[in-house]
């Protein structure tokens, strides 16, 4: 997993970032204690990583905020998914009924 952090070592990105001002930290996938989160539940917490061990991490955001916060992103990336699933099913309806001459 690589985490984007900005010059706080704030998470600001999980694995991809289009913001080129943030620094990468790889972590080794083995010890990474955030297997499993939601990227919005990764995103509350500020980390240290040392040869691809997080060595330090503490929540930025509210901690009481951060379960609803893992909710949402739960949800968001479900919807996503969804969302997904559901433009292939539409892109293969699209293919079935071309062949027969209906579109």
């Amino acid at each position: 997993m690589i985490l984007y952090v900005n010059e706080n070592n704030e998470i600001k990105d999980v694995n991809s970032t289009t913001n080129p001002s943030l620094i990468p930290l790889e972590v080794n996938d083995e010890t990474n204690p955030f297997k499993g989160w939601s990227v919005a539940k990764i995103c509350c917490y500020k980390v240290e990583v040392a040869e691809g061990q997080v060595v330090m991490m503490t929540p930025y955001v509210d901690s009481r905020l951060i379960e609803h916060i893992d909710q949402l992103g739960k949800e968001s990336d479900l919807n996503a998914a969804d969302a997904s699933d559901l433009r292939a099913a539409i892109e293969e309806l699209y293919e079935i009924f071309k062949k027969r001459g209906a579109v």
